[in-house]
């Protein structure tokens, strides 16, 4: 198990104890797209960067952010590639029903209705 605090704030410390504890049950959704091992997301243009030749390696690399909008869970779809674990992935610490199933067709759109 695996537990990341994304932007924690100034309660972090009761709030890590209460999980930690038990009192409080984690629920929250990933807020990044996290690649598989292995994922050939960047070219070397793009990370680290690059030298002038004949160096591969130097304290000022130049990066070439090439990727326009394709960040993230965007490139991902683009790609076609699925990510290890995407934008939005979490775990609820319970167990759900779903029950009254009902479609129907208002104003050309679909209406579905259930129960939790």
């Amino acid at each position: 198990a695996a537990l990341m605090l994304f932007g924690p704030g100034e309660q972090v410390g009761p709030a890590l104890g209460a999980l930690l504890s038990g009192k409080a049950a984690p629920a929250g959704r990933l807020p990044i797209s996290l690649p598989k091992v292995g994922e050939k997301r960047f070219t070397q243009a793009q990370y680290p960067g690059q030298c002038p030749p004949p160096k591969t390696w130097c304290p000022k690399m130049t990066a070439n952010f090439s990727e326009g909008v394709l960040i993230g869970y965007r490139w991902n779809d683009a790609k076609g590639i699925p990510s290890a674990f995407p934008f939005g992935f979490g775990l609820a610490y319970t167990d759900f029903e779903l029950r009254g199933f009902e479609v129907e067709c208002k104003d050309e759109h679909p209406l579905i209705s259930f129960e939790v």
